[in-house]
Formats: C-alpha cells, structure tokens, sequence
C-alpha cells in the first residue's frame, strides 16, 4: 500500500501535491481537504463521502470520512494499487487533567487596628498629706481657714472621682466649731462642697466637733465623702471650720497646751484617693 506523506503539524491553508491532488489543511475542522491540481487531469475536483463504510468506485484524490471513528481517508491510485490512505485518525481520547497550578501567593495581612485603651479601675491615684505644727484661730461667724490643711489631686479622666478622709486632732471648751471643705478646680473660686442643707440661719458644715470636757485634752474627728469633680485640672480641697464666738479653735494642741506631762501634740491628715470609673 502507498502512503500519502502529509506534514505532520501543518500550519492553517498548508497546502501540499500529491498524484495531482491538492490537499489543504485546515485548523479549524483538524483535517486536510483535497482539490484537483491546476494542469492535471483529475477533472472538476474530488468527492467526499460521509459514511461508516468506504464508497465504491471511488476516483483517485477521493476524500472519505469514516463517522463512526471520525477518521478521514483520501483514495490514492498509483501504477501498482489503489487503497484508500488514511488522512487523519479519529480523534484520541482525552488526556489527562493538567497538574493543578501553583497556588498564588497570600495576599499580605492588613495592619491590626490599635486597641483601644481599658479605663482604669479601682484607685488611680492618692495624695497624703500630713500636718504635724499647730495652728489657731478665731472664726467667729466668719469662715477661718485652717493652714496646713489642704490637698491637691489632678484627675486622669472626668469620669473618675475622689474620695476625701480627714482626721482632724483639735481642742475646743466652750464653743462649738463645725468643719468642711471647699473645693476649687483650676484657678476657679471656691466652693462649699458636701455639707448639710440650707434651714434659716443655721451654719453648714461637714462634721460638728465635739467639745472637750479637759482643756489639757485634745479630741480627734474624721470627715469623708466621694466627690465627683467632673475635670482633669487640678482639684483643691481645703479645710475650714467656724462657729458663734471669739472661742479660739486649736489643731493638734490642747487648750490649754501646758508643757508638762497633761499637754500633747497632735497630727491631722488629709487622704485623697482617685477612683476609676
């Protein structure tokens, strides 16, 4: 049997003779088509037969495509025989899936958002302050501002409050001074803060001091509260005490503060105490 020599990966419109046929190659339909070549005898051009069996009395340059294995034959004729030569085989079976593709590479991680920051809790912050002289004077309806007797405590959020204790060692026959605080924020004024209601003519105060019944002893209080300053500037508590007369009032002595064995001295202290929200 003959074999018709094609190129093995023709090009789409390859064209190629072979016996005075003219064989053309195309991509889209996979196949080679032929034609009589110009100047030979083969007449107005090849016949193509789809069928599952060869046609008979076919004519050299014949095209046959056998459907039932999608394989196209050409009819070749030469001085020693004719067959029918195959073109194209049917079409193979499909290869295997391709190795999957490298994975690509991770995207990078978006940046963290910053935590916000926890509030405090608890105490925050404390100031102590201790006065360990004396101090003396007369109030006398007036308001006396009692020396010494001052703390300062700059909040770290508005939220957060105070708690004040005081101990307050003092001598007093004869009268009754009251005591408290007033609070100044900043460079503001100051202000009365946590003493009793307003009723007529009566003074306000924090806490009453006792009288005592022994002028060569002293008697010690202590006043306290929580205060809500709502600020982050520099808060100031400041002791004071008053009372109805000329009757002196006395810090951390006694009345008659006698330098023998019956006199004493005295402290008295402030504590403030910052408490997160």
């Amino acid at each position: 049997m003959a074999v018709v020599n094609l190129p093995g990966t023709p090009a789409d419109g390859t064209t190629q003779d072979v016996g005075g046929i003219t064989y053309t190659y195309s991509s889209s339909k996979g196949y080679w088509t032929a034609a009589a070549s110009s100047g030979g005898g083969g007449g107005g051009g090849a016949s193509v037969t789809t069928s599952d069996t060869a046609p008979s009395s076919p004519s050299a340059g014949d095209l046959w495509y056998k459907s039932d294995t999608n394989a196209l034959y050409v009819y070749y004729a030469d001085a020693d025989s004719s067959q029918w030569v195959g073109v194209s085989g049917p079409a193979g079976a499909a290869g295997a899936a391709g190795a999957a593709g490298a994975a690509g590479t991770d995207g990078t991680d978006g940046t963290d958002g910053t935590d916000g920051t926890d509030g405090a809790s608890g105490i925050v912050n404390t100031v102590y302050t201790e006065k360990t002289d004396t101090f003396s004077g007369v109030a006398n309806g007036t308001p006396l501002l009692v020396t010494g007797m001052a703390a300062s405590l700059t909040p770290a959020s508005t939220s957060n409050k105070i708690h004040l204790t005081a101990q307050i060692s003092y001598s007093q026959t004869g009268t009754t001074y009251k005591a408290w605080f007033k609070r100044t924020i900043g460079s503001g004024a100051a202000t009365d803060v946590h003493i009793g209601d307003a009723s007529g003519v009566r003074q306000r105060a924090g806490v009453p001091l006792a009288l005592a019944s022994d002028a060569n002893q002293g008697n010690s209080f202590i006043l306290q509260f929580i205060d809500e300053p709502a600020t982050t500037e520099q808060v100031t508590y400041q002791l004071y005490v008053n009372n109805d007369n000329a009757v002196n009032f006395r810090l951390n002595r006694s009345q008659t503060d006698s330098n023998n064995n019956t006199g004493g001295r005295y402290i008295s202290t402030i504590i403030l105490q910052e408490l997160g929200a």
